[in-house]
């Protein structure tokens, strides 16, 4: 996912469709397994190396470029790491269409004031359906796009293009030359890879329950009972929204939460987001 540039095979048309998303907003979309990934760590690389100012968003909460399960995540210059992170709560958009099309969006301002000139999206694989159309159409106009990407497979039943074209972006269609299907198991295991790294160097860390916001982004009811959500992933949220690094509850009174979690203790969140998953349902 988003590999090494080296390792990419680039289509024919991948050096002119660079550059023609140069000072630009756009977004690359396609089925899962398409080359999406490939096309924008290419785009990524000549870019910068011609001396655009790039930020790659990955919006595929499940199977992210970079960052880490649940969350939208955006990097830009030549750092292949996140640089910031927006929980979704969960690896599969389907079902939290507003938490990444709205982090999509975060994360395409934050670059932009990062002093990006050039901003390309990697969608979530969700293409198919009433659901996938909407994933799309809201993504390109969170992102604030100006230009599509349609990257075909051979045997797609959805006709992208039309869609795209009716959105008012100027599109472009290509191919990867060498689409790699990739079943559950690499997938799953891709998932776990970017888990552990997440939480390497994890510690136990003590909050205020006061903090603690339900599965529905709610302040917990009186009538909750904090220690219900034991061992459910947590996204810790600074003030301005973005996710400062994940956590797992470990356990929860009235009064305190005590979550595993990788981020500083210099770094003060300002809520805590319970997801409606644990950590083996992320990495399942």
């Amino acid at each position: 996912m988003g590999g090494r540039a080296r390792d990419i095979t680039a289509g024919s048309d991948w050096p002119e469709l660079a550059r023609r998303l140069a000072g630009r907003v756009s977004v690359v979309v396609g089925a899962p397994s398409s080359g999406k990934s490939s096309l924008v760590a290419y785009a990524w690389r000549r870019l910068v190396a011609a001396g655009h100012r790039v930020a790659r968003i990955t919006g595929d909460p499940g199977q992210p470029a970079f960052g880490v399960p649940t969350c939208v995540a955006a990097a830009w210059g030549r750092s292949r790491r996140a640089r910031a992170l927006w929980f979704v709560g969960s690896p599969s958009p389907g079902g939290h269409l507003l938490q990444t099309v709205v982090g999509v969006g975060r994360l395409a301002a934050c670059a932009r004031r990062a002093g990006a000139d050039t901003i390309v999206v990697d969608a979530s694989g969700l293409v198919a359906g009433q659901v996938g159309r909407v994933l799309i159409s809201h993504t390109l106009f969170a992102a604030g796009a100006d230009a599509a990407v349609w990257v075909k497979r051979g045997d797609e039943k959805e006709d992208l293009q039309g869609l795209l074209e009716a959105l008012g972006v100027e599109v472009f269609v290509t191919r990867s030359p060498l689409p790699r299907p990739r079943d559950m198991e690499e997938r799953r295991a891709y998932r776990e890879k970017l888990w552990a790294a997440h939480f390497a160097s994890s510690a136990a860390r003590k909050l205020d329950a006061r903090r603690v916001l339900d599965p529905a982004w709610a302040p917990l009811a009186e009538a909750e009972r904090p220690d219900a959500f034991s061992g459910a992933v947590a996204g810790l949220i600074g003030a301005d929204g973005f996710c400062l690094g994940l956590g797992i509850v470990q356990s929860a009174s009235r009064n305190d939460v005590v979550i595993e979690t990788a981020v500083r203790k210099t770094l003060e969140p300002a809520s805590v987001r319970i997801a409606r998953c644990d950590a083996a349902e992320v990495i399942a």
